[in-house]
């Protein structure tokens, strides 16, 4: 019998995996195989057949199509932490520049209303010293129940706060509140918390990094600290 295969009859020990493999070792086999490259078709997902070059093309313009989407994305992000960073340094020199423990309530609720667009700012101080429009009373307080667990710890919460949570921060402004961030000040919300709300469900949500906002109570709970002093 012939060693050579007859036309149209398929090698048995030839599979799709072992091809694979041969081109892949063999990148060039197509340079010096170029009438049979001309001459491949390959289906086409809306019917039809178009040529290898013709599918290579349309795959690198998807391919493109998609990094450029990613490019766009890392784009976006890039600007509003721009944006973002540019607000945590106007509010950094506004507590710096603040003289006294007023100034410093004073600063947080400008900048965070101008500065960062929050519908609504709350600050509880643990000092009786600390003056409106910040709100004080003891870290014991029984309308402080709703938060025991968030005061233990250091980590800020965002995303849509307990219907109780909302009413303590925001009064009877709460129903306007769609999401919120919840701020410890200083370690273990030491001088208080720092509550952000906004009519925008999409405004703060659990996915959102924390790390900025950790710093921005880290920030007032030292600027507190040094005007107290």
């Amino acid at each position: 019998m012939s060693t050579q295969r007859k036309r149209g009859v398929v090698d048995p020990g030839l599979d799709d995996a072992a091809v694979v493999e041969y081109l892949q070792l063999h990148p060039e086999f197509f340079e010096s195989n170029v009438d049979l490259f001309a001459r491949m078709r390959i289906p086409h997902p809306a019917g039809g057949a178009v040529s290898l070059v013709e599918r290579q093309l349309a795959i690198l313009r998807q391919q493109n199509r998609q990094v450029e989407r990613k490019l766009v994305d890392l784009v976006e992000v890039a600007r509003a932490n721009d944006q973002l960073m540019e607000r945590m340094h106007k509010l950094t020199v506004a507590l710096f520049e603040a003289g006294d423990v007023e100034q410093v309530v004073q600063a947080v609720f400008e900048q965070l209303r101008d500065g960062f667009g929050a519908d609504d700012v709350t600050l509880f101080a643990f000092d009786p010293a600390v003056p409106p429009p910040a709100r004080t009373m003891s870290r014991e307080a029984p309308e402080l129940t709703e938060f025991r667990n968030f005061l233990q710890g250091d980590r800020p919460v965002l995303g849509k706060l307990k219907a109780e949570q909302l009413e303590i921060l925001f009064g009877d402004r709460a129903g306007t509140i769609a999401s919120a961030v919840l701020i410890p000040l200083g370690a273990r919300a030491e001088h208080g918390m720092l509550g952000i709300g906004s009519r925008r469900p999409e405004q703060f949500n659990p996915t959102m990094g924390t790390v900025y906002l950790a710093r921005m109570g880290a920030l007032i709970g030292l600027a507190l600290t040094r005007c107290r002093g």
